[in-house]
């Protein structure tokens, strides 16, 4: 009586746990991937945005730079 319970019991369990693993699996599958589909596509972006305004940047320095070499009086003449 004793090991028919047991072997109830274990069954029970263990019929829980393949449902429990393929639920996640399907979790991983549905939701998962298209959230590194999309953060793989927002890290694309963020980089290209943080590359465009290094680049806005660096062209600002360099117009300041050749602007000052232009205007600076020529005191060693």
């Amino acid at each position: 009586m004793l090991v028919a319970q047991i072997d109830q019991f274990t069954q029970a369990l263990f019929g829980r746990a393949e449902a429990v693993i393929i639920v996640c699996a399907v979790l991983i599958l549905v939701v998962g991937i298209p959230l590194y589909w999309l953060r793989l596509k927002l890290e694309r972006a963020l980089i290209r945005v943080i590359r465009s305004s290094r680049e806005k940047r660096q062209a600002q320095k360099a117009a300041v730079n050749t602007n000052s070499v232009e205007t600076a009086p020529l005191s060693n003449l």
